[in-house]
């Protein structure tokens, strides 16, 4: 498969939803902005949003990040996961040197996952189940896509 994707026009798998404690982890995304459009490429470090990340109800982490390398790179995880292989997931950016920005790490030995960064507000621990993660994951691909096809219309977003 191929890191290309038409916003919106994408048919995955319906998944189930959080956990019944749908506090356990959630996020917001701003309103995406697109830099650079007048650049035939639409590459995906040009479309940025402020990202926050919660766990428990708390403000885990809250940066601007690249939403559109963030979707591909969620979109490459969710790809790989229905496709039977479970591995962390590594936010990686060419905006920073301090990589990766955050990364969902699953403890082999405990069986749930935890979110880790460097700009981390709080330790996080171990207590996502495998389903709290993908339905986390797809849900934040879905709201990065939404917010730039509700203000551009359907974009081609690729590496």
């Amino acid at each position: 498969m191929t890191n290309r994707m038409l916003l919106g026009l994408y048919n995955w798998r319906t998944l189930n939803n959080l956990s019944d404690d749908t506090k356990l982890i959630d996020f917001s995304v701003g309103e995406v902005e697109w830099y650079n459009r007048a650049y035939k490429d639409l590459v995906p470090v040009y479309f940025d949003a402020d990202v926050t990340l919660l766990r428990r109800g708390a403000v885990w982490f809250q940066e601007s990040l690249a939403v559109g390398e963030l979707m591909l790179q969620v979109q490459d995880w969710l790809v790989k996961v229905q496709n039977g292989s479970v591995q962390n997931f590594e936010y990686h950016s060419i905006e920073t040197e301090e990589n990766p920005v955050f990364a969902v790490v699953r403890d082999a030995a405990l069986k749930r996952w935890r979110l880790i960064a460097p700009w981390a507000v709080f330790e996080d621990r171990a207590d996502l189940t495998d389903e709290d993660v993908v339905a986390f994951m797809r849900k934040l691909h879905n709201a990065i896509a939404s917010g730039v096809k509700a203000k551009y219309g359907d974009v081609v977003i690729r590496w």
